[in-house]
């Protein structure tokens, strides 16, 4: 294992969580549960699908784990800067 990747792994995971969050208030949605760097997201409406679709549309994969829920996976080598794209290509795919 190269050194540093656990604390980068640790330092994405916390960017992650807390960007969820800040996407859940905002747009007051569901709770955010997870830990590592598989996460998931509550959707008030069972339109789980119909995110994915749009987030896929803007160039985010994401998976509807279920009807009201989104599961997020980025790869362990993820950066900061992938994270914050990612972040804001959810939270544009939100608002279409």
């Amino acid at each position: 294992m190269a050194p540093g990747f656990l604390a980068n792994v640790r330092a994405q995971e916390l960017a992650l969580r807390t960007g969820l969050a800040e996407i859940s208030s905002q747009f007051d949605l569901g709770e955010v549960r997870g830990q590592g760097l598989l996460y998931a997201l509550e959707l008030p409406e069972s339109n789980a699908q119909q995110v994915c679709d749009r987030a896929f549309a803007n160039g985010l994969l994401v998976n509807p784990a279920r009807p009201d829920t989104l599961r997020f996976m980025p790869s362990l080598r993820v950066s900061t800067s992938e994270i914050r794209e990612m972040l804001e290509l959810l939270r544009r795919s939100l608002r279409e």
